[in-house]
C-alpha cells in the first residue's frame, strides 16, 4: 500500500465515519491515485481495491431508505 492510497483510504473511513458514502468519493479518489494516466481497468482495480479495504476496516455496505427512524441499513 503506497502511502498515497493509505491516505485516501484514511480519508475514506473518516468519511464514513460522519455520514454515509457513496460511489463518487471512491472513484475520485482512485482517478487521483491513478494521475496522470488514468486507465478505466487502473481506475476499476483500484475502486474495488479501496471499497475492499473499507469493508475490511469495518464501514458497512448498505441502502439508504426513506424512513425518518432508520436513514441507513446495513
Amino acid at each position: 500500500m503506497t502511502d498515497a492510497y493509505h491516505d485516501h483510504l484514511t480519508y475514506l473511513v473518516a468519511y464514513a465515519n460522519d455520514d454515509w458514502v457513496g460511489f463518487s468519493p471512491i472513484v475520485g479518489a482512485a482517478t487521483a491515485l491513478t494521475r496522470p494516466t488514468p486507465t478505466r481497468d487502473r481506475v476499476t482495480d483500484l475502486v474495488l481495491g479501496l471499497i475492499s479495504d473499507l469493508l475490511a476496516t469495518g464501514v458497512l455496505a448498505g441502502d439508504l431508505t426513506d424512513s425518518d427512524d432508520e436513514t441507513f441499513v446495513p
